[in-house]
This record gives structure tokens, C-alpha cells and sequence, in this order.
């Protein structure tokens, strides 16, 4: 058997499973448990997957933006003070030094002094750059000076608060500006840089190796789970098809649910393990080549080929079925007026009016009407599908 027929009976028989016992129906009521049955089975099934999927933390998870941004950007204490990794265990074993050596680095006297210092200086500054922004859109600088002129002591006091403010800006940001960097505190110096310097090429080779490789460890995690309950419900499945008792034609129809519940998560994460290698991972590859090489056209005499293959295959099968179908097409209408004639009593060539009991010729055209069956001698209508006499095929 073809391996593409194979499929179609194997699809077949589990359509008929899924829905008959003994070719009947199922009851309204069993239709109802089984649907409920396939939902339980839907929820649990993917909540395994979540579980199982610990194991298999998301490159977003396993390598951080702040840890990334740690060994990719320049340092700043906003990277040492907010750095935080969302799963400390699922998380790169590189990112989890880093939080360890970035804990102790919090904790040292001089660089929590000097941290303390940077952040309220720069809280501040930006409490005033609001406040002198709520100020510009009340007032724009012309009737600001005008009405200041005019000796309102409120307006005069606004006015000096402004100044003061905008003074104050200017101190803080020349503060802030000579104001010792993380790099030039000892311990930083000394522990957090060597550790960048050091480990910064592992990170970026790990995280892009971690990157190409999550589809397989996401489907090697889903498959742990999943694969030991497919393999159950499809030897069930096997087992039970020419079930006999009414136990085992119970079990059939259990197995040929479970099995249907289990292979739509397997085949939507085949396809999705699919589409990030080939178009994601694969095509990205080639194309990074050909913009290296200066030869990024090629690409498109791929995609001209790939259509005129795709297209062609699909045209010539078309080709090559057309005569079949079209025998197909001509056998059924025969079979159709054939039956027609024969239910109307006209015939088959001329239409005239004809008892196929008695008449051996057409009166009209001279059209054989009788032939003698292979299995009974009898004689029967010539255009009749099965002999009138004993039902054997003609």
C-alpha cells in the first residue's frame, strides 16, 4: 500500500472510531461525555506541557535583558542597582554569578555611598525638570515676564521659584556630570569588570547558541511528556481496531480519543519546531551569507525556482489526473442515463419509447435492448447494472 494511502485509511479508520461503534452513531448522551472527556483530557495535556517545560526556560528567561544589557552596554548604576534575573535557577549559570557578584558589589560601603548620592541627586533633578515643564506649559516665557512686571507678589514669587529651579537644574547636572562613574569605585574596578571582560564573548556565544538550539530543547521537554502517552493510545488504538466484545470496543473508542487529544499539541509543535528552523533560522543564515558575499539577488532566483517547482508539480498532477477524471466523469453519466433510460422504459440511443420486458430491438434505431446473463442464461436489459433474474453483476 502507498504510503499516502496508507495515511488516508489510517485517517479513515480514526475518524470512524472516534464517532461509530459497529458503523451506528453515538447516543446524544455519549457524544456529550466524550466531548467532555476530550476537554479534560485537552487541559490536563497542556498543563503536563507547561510543567514538563520547566526545564526548557524561554531565551528571554535564560538569558535576561538586564544581564545582557550587564555584559553588552556600557555600565551605569542603574544596570548595577536594577539588575534583576525573572527565574534566578532557570537562568544562564553566567547571569547567576552575576547576580551573586552584583549583590556583594550592592552591599559595599563606598559603592552604596556613592550610589545613594547619584540617585537622589538624579531623583531630584528629574522631580525639577517636571516641575519646571508643568511651569512652561502654564505660561509661555512673554506673559510670564509681563505679568511678573506688574508687582503681583504671587506671580514674583512664581517667578523666583523658577529661576531658583532652573539654577538648581544646573548645579545638579554639573554634580551628576563629574560625579564618579561605577567603573571608578574600587570594588567595581577590581571584581565586576574583569568579570565582564572575562566572560563576555562566553555570554554572547551562549546566548546565541542557546537561541538556535531552544526550538530542540523545547520539543525534547514537550516530548518527554508527551511521547510515552502517544505511543500508549496509538498501541491501543492498533490493538483494539477489530474489537469484538463490547470491553474492548470501549477501549478503541477511549484510545482513538486520547490519541486524536495527544497528536494536535505533538503536530502543532512539530510545525512550529518546523517554522523556526527552516524560514527563521535556516533562510536567515543564507541571506546574512549573500549580504556578505554582496550576492543577496540570489535569493530571489531561489524564490523564483521554489514557485516553478511548487507550481509545475501541482501542474502536472493536475495533467496526469485530468484523463482519469475525466473517465470518471464520463463513467458516472453513462451509469446515470443508463439508469434513467432504464427507469423511464426509453432507449439508451434514440430515446423512443421501449419495454425492456419484451422488446429485444429498438423499434426506432435498431438498438439491442436484451443480452443473456453470464451467471443464469437469462436474458436482461442490456443497459441494467445487475441481472433482473438472479442480481449477478453485468
Amino acid at each position: 500500500m502507498k504510503p499516502m494511502r496508507r495515511i488516508r485509511t489510517f485517517f479513515k479508520t480514526l475518524f470512524e472510531a472516534l464517532f461509530f461503534i459497529d458503523s451506528k452513531g453515538l447516543s446524544p448522551l455519549l457524544v456529550i461525555l466524550l466531548i467532555a472527556l476530550d476537554l479534560f483530557l485537552f487541559i490536563n495535556i497542556e498543563r503536563g506541557i507547561h510543567d514538563a517545560l520547566i526545564k526548557a526556560p524561554a531565551p528571554s528567561v535564560r538569558y535576561p535583558k538586564a544581564c545582557e544589557e550587564l555584559f553588552t552596554k556600557p555600565l551605569s548604576y542603574e544596570r548595577i542597582e536594577y539588575f534583576h534575573l525573572p527565574s534566578y535557577k532557570r537562568a544562564a549559570p553566567l547571569c547567576q554569578k552575576a547576580q551573586k557578584l552584583l549583590d556583594t558589589i550592592r552591599r559595599d560601603q563606598t559603592y552604596a555611598y556613592f550610589a545613594k548620592n547619584y540617585f537622589q541627586k538624579s531623583s531630584e533633578l528629574a522631580t525639577l525638570k517636571q516641575s519646571i515643564d508643568k511651569q512652561m506649559q502654564r505660561y509661555n516665557n512673554t506673559l510670564f515676564e509681563k505679568m511678573a512686571r506688574e508687582g503681583t507678589k504671587r506671580l514674583a514669587r512664581e517667578k523666583k521659584q523658577f529661576y531658583q529651579a532652573l539654577q538648581r537644574i544646573e548645579t545638579l547636572e554639573h554634580e551628576l556630570a563629574s560625579w564618579p562613574r561605577p567603573q571608578d569605585i574600587e570594588i567595581v574596578r577590581k571584581k565586576l569588570l574583569p568579570f565582564i571582560q572575562k566572560h563576555k564573548e562566553e555570554f554572547l556565544s551562549g546566548q546565541e547558541h542557546y537561541r538556535f538550539a531552544y526550538p530542540f530543547v523545547y520539543m525534547y521537554a514537550m516530548l518527554k511528556f508527551l511521547a510515552p502517552l502517544l505511543l500508549v493510545a496509538l498501541l491501543l488504538f492498533y490493538k483494539t481496531r477489530n474489537a469484538a466484545s463490547t470491553k474492548t470496543k470501549a477501549i478503541h473508542l477511549l484510545s482513538a480519543h486520547l490519541l486524536l487529544i495527544t497528536a494536535l499539541p505533538a503536530i502543532f509543535y512539530t510545525l512550529t519546531l518546523i517554522y523556526d528552523i527552516i524560514p527563521l533560522k535556516f533562510l536567515e543564515l543564507i541571506l546574512d551569507r549573500l549580504y556578505r558575499w554582496g550576492l543577496v539577488y540570489l535569493g530571489y532566483y531561489f524564490l523564483i525556482f521554489a514557485a516553478l517547482i511548487i507550481v509545475g508539480f501541482w501542474i502536472y498532477r493536475a495533467i496526469k489526473r485530468a484523463p482519469i477524471i475525466e473517465r470518471a466523469k464520463r463513467i458516472k453519466a453513462m451509469r446515470t442515463k443508463k439508469r434513467n433510460a432504464l427507469q423511464n422504459g426509453t432507449c439508451l440511443r434514440c430515446g423512443m419509447k421501449v419495454d425492456y420486458r419484451k422488446d429485444k430491438y429498438c423499434a426506432a434505431c435498431g438498438n439491442e435492448l436484451q443480452t443473456t446473463c453470464p451467471n443464469c442464461n437469462a436474458k436482461t436489459p442490456k443497459i441494467a447494472q445487475h441481472c433482473r433474474h438472479c442480481g449477478a453483476a453485468l
